[in-house]
């Protein structure tokens, strides 16, 4: 049998700016160079909740494999709990890496976007710059 195990898989496109978008741009880091994009959230702020149901299977097993006695019920609540921690440790890696991609593309897209807007004179020229699809 096989089970599929159900993920957030992220990605990221930029887009082109309008003209007064990069009008509005271009003025602000002419005043203000230091100014930069905010950061993209960490992986752990964007999933708090989910990395927290990571953690009780894992304290489940942890406690249940220091007091494993042979009763029947402790090893049915073992299994359990590390049945969902393989689930949740496949799920969360494959979400981890498929977040960090965007994530990466995210901040070049933008790191790239704010010196094209610096580098170019008029809205033209950074269209070309940008050189998107």
């Amino acid at each position: 049998m096989i089970y599929k195990i159900e993920y957030t898989i992220y990605k990221f496109e930029g887009k082109l700016l309008d003209l007064e978008t990069y009008t509005n741009l271009k003025e602000t880091f002419k005043k203000n160079s230091y100014l930069d994009f905010p950061p993209p959230k960490t992986y752990y702020e964007e999933h708090k909740d989910e990395s927290l149901f990571f953690l009780v299977p894992l304290c489940l097993c942890i406690l249940i494999s220091f007091i494993l006695v042979d009763d029947s019920w402790t090893v049915l609540v073992f299994m359990i709990s590390f049945i969902f921690l393989f689930v949740s440790i496949i799920s969360q890696f494959s979400q981890f890496i498929s977040f960090q991609k965007a994530k990466s593309k995210k901040k070049s897209f933008f790191t790239k976007l704010k010196i094209d807007i610096i580098k170019s004179n008029d809205y033209s020229e950074f269209i070309k710059l940008q050189n998107l699809k």
